[in-house]
């Protein structure tokens, strides 16, 4: 039978020891809705930048795939390789600022950047498919599949009114 102690809250502050200790086993101070938050915000961020300059990248991606078929003289290696450094550049002008923006939101909220190799490591008891299944069909999967919900309505409810917005301002209708 469980103690009572159990199904209180701890007390006691944590010694240095086990601050540490849970460091290095990757356990450390994290909220996912301020990730979702600063990632949408810096991702629209990128994709106003992105809309401003779409013409231009629209422009080089239409490069691409203009080349003459009839004499074959490495054109297309060179556009091929062309294109793969074309969509490389455009993949770290999206990924590096927002890894930038998550190492950022990490190191404000915890007050550190930390990195645990150990957090890492095969766990087997993971697998488990018993344990998969009480973790899939509790409380707090529950309560976690409501805010994923509300999120997506949100996104959704935004999205239309952003696009209902440009579609009535331009002249497409």
């Amino acid at each position: 039978m469980a103690s009572e102690s159990d199904s209180q809250e701890k007390t006691e502050e944590p010694t240095p020891k086990r601050i540490e200790q849970a460091m290095e086993e990757g356990q450390i101070l994290s909220s996912k809705e301020l990730f979702v938050f600063t990632t949408l915000f810096a991702g629209f961020f990128v994709y106003f930048v992105a809309v401003n300059s779409s013409g231009f990248l629209l422009g080089q991606w239409k490069g691409f795939f203009q080349f003459d078929l009839g004499e074959f003289n490495g054109e297309l290696v060179r556009l091929s390789y062309e294109a793969f450094l074309y969509i490389f550049s455009l993949g770290l002008a999206i990924g590096v600022p927002m890894t930038i923006v998550v190492l950022f939101t990490q190191g404000t909220l915890s007050g550190r950047i930390n990195f645990a190799p150990k957090a890492m490591n095969f766990k087997g008891s993971r697998i488990n498919p018993l344990q998969g299944l009480k973790r899939m069909v509790s409380m707090k999967a529950l309560v976690e599949m409501l805010k994923s919900i509300a999120k997506v309505v949100f996104l959704v409810g935004v999205t239309y009114l952003v696009i209902s917005a440009a579609i009535s301002a331009s002249d497409i209708i």
